[in-house]
């Protein structure tokens, strides 16, 4: 139970991000909304550079899941593309069938 207690009331703090190391994007998307967090391993395991979050509108909400988990990465992307861009980047994402996006002889317009 103080465990638990612990881990409830312990706040997870943003940590700058180290040019030397690698970044990991991990995100999730539902029904209405899709989440991203940028993270790094600066020797302490993985922790928070920045959290994002969008509310889904108009056509998006139309969008099967796939492509809402695809949409969380691009914007993850677009917004920290000045960290990200030429830096190896690692994405995490709960949803299997994105990692066969580069297999795929046609996709849609989105």
């Amino acid at each position: 139970m103080e465990q638990l207690k612990q881990a409830l009331t312990s706040a997870r703090v943003l940590i700058l991000p180290d040019p030397e190391c690698d970044y990991v994007i991990e995100t999730d998307a539902s029904d209405q909304a899709v989440g991203v967090v940028l993270m790094q391993d600066q020797g302490n395991g993985l922790q928070p550079i920045a959290y994002l979050s969008k509310k889904l509108h108009g056509a998006e909400l139309n969008y099967p899941i796939h492509d809402k988990e695809a949409l969380a990465i691009i914007i993850g992307f677009k917004t920290w593309r000045c960290y990200l861009e030429g830096r190896k980047t690692t994405v995490y994402t709960d949803h299997c069938s994105l990692k066969y996006l580069k297999t795929q002889p046609s996709l849609s317009r989105r």
